[in-house]
């Protein structure tokens, strides 16, 4: 069965049509992923000014310790000022030791004693520090974090 003329025709045209319509949806979607693409790029770099300028202020603290930890004690963010005071390098703390490291067993006892809150029971560890969150204290107290030469240093600590 031969298609006529006019028949031939309005397939042409008919596809015509959807490539028209085709076109235009691949633009659209083009310049949607271009502007989501611009977006992300604007919001990368607003991150990476803000953690510039996170790191200047961590890096000016040169007399100020700030250490932080992930919830099981591994240290995630070592300070210049930590690694002036304690003679560690950062690269060696951070995902490599444990907080616990820098604290004095017999201190980490002494205050597990103090916010167990149950006569005779101390906490161990990284639990001492969670009941001080859980407990809010929020005042420093003292404690003697260990030096890479073995040396202890006074600290006032602050656990939040």
């Amino acid at each position: 069965m031969e298609k006529t003329r006019a028949e031939m025709q309005r397939e042409i045209d008919m596809l015509r049509e959807e490539i028209r319509v085709a076109r235009e949806a691949a633009e659209i979607t083009a310049d949607f992923v271009v502007k989501q693409f611009e977006q992300t790029e604007q919001m990368l770099h607003r991150f990476q000014s803000a953690d510039a300028e996170r790191q200047a202020v961590l890096d000016a603290a040169t007399q100020l310790s700030i250490i932080a930890t992930y919830l099981d004690g591994t240290i995630q963010l070592f300070s210049t000022g930590a690694a002036t005071l304690l003679g560690y390098k950062p690269a060696e703390m951070i995902n490599n030791k444990n907080i616990l490291s820098l604290h004095l067993p017999e201190e980490l006892d002494h205050y597990g004693r103090q916010v167990s809150g149950i006569e005779g029971t101390s906490l161990q560890g990284m639990e001492v520090f969670d009941q001080f969150v859980k407990q809010k204290h929020s005042r420093a107290l003292e404690w003697k974090y260990v030096c890479k030469d073995g040396t202890h240093l006074p600290v006032s600590l602050s656990v939040t």
